[in-house]
């Protein structure tokens, strides 16, 4: 059986891929940009 750091260290160089395929790059830099904050019952953008 091989140690299981091995195992870790394979999934974490799949990591990025895996984000990739799920995430459009405009939307995340949409998201880090112009987060929205729930403010009572609804959902406000911030600039930053």
């Amino acid at each position: 059986n091989p140690p299981k750091y091995d195992k870790i260290e394979d999934m974490s160089n799949k990591k990025p891929e895996l984000i990739d395929m799920f995430l459009n790059s405009a939307d995340l830099l949409k998201a880090l940009c112009y987060p929205r904050v729930k403010v009572g019952n609804e959902y406000v953008t911030k600039g930053q």
